[in-house]
């Protein structure tokens, strides 16, 4: 938790977030997204899924961490009994988009020997994203 929380300050300081996690860079753009999603076809989209994916995270990590900066208590009992199980969601949740994008970053950068495989490993990759 202490790294996403000095992340999110960091970018607040204007110091970017790069790579998988420039997400954060976004996260009230993100939080106010609407799909726009019109057909089973559009949802299906990768680039629509990410986007989902990402939405999700980005209102866990900044509902947890408004939560855990506006807290009173000592940082403690914050992290440990008033909040505890909303920080193992939002953990689960950025993991789980991290885990999405760089599995889509190897799918796109890899040079495979059998190209027909990319098209499987996306099909794979929308099955992870609606798990």
């Amino acid at each position: 938790m202490n790294y996403l929380q000095k992340k999110i300050k960091k970018i607040g300081k204007g110091q970017k977030a790069k790579g998988i996690l420039s997400y954060l860079n976004d996260l009230d753009k993100l939080c106010s997204l609407k799909s726009t999603a019109d057909s089973v076809e559009s949802f299906l989209d990768l680039a629509h899924l990410d986007n989902a994916l990402a939405v999700r995270t980005a209102f866990k990590v900044q509902d947890v961490v408004k939560k855990i900066e506006s807290s009173k208590e000592k940082k403690v009992i914050t992290l440990n009994e008033l909040y505890a199980q909303e920080i193992v969601l939002m953990i689960k949740s950025h993991m789980l988009y991290l885990s999405f994008v760089t599995f889509m970053n190897l799918i796109e950068t890899q040079k495979w020997q059998d190209q027909n495989i990319r098209p499987i490993l996306r099909i794979l990759a929308k099955v992870f994203a609606l798990k």
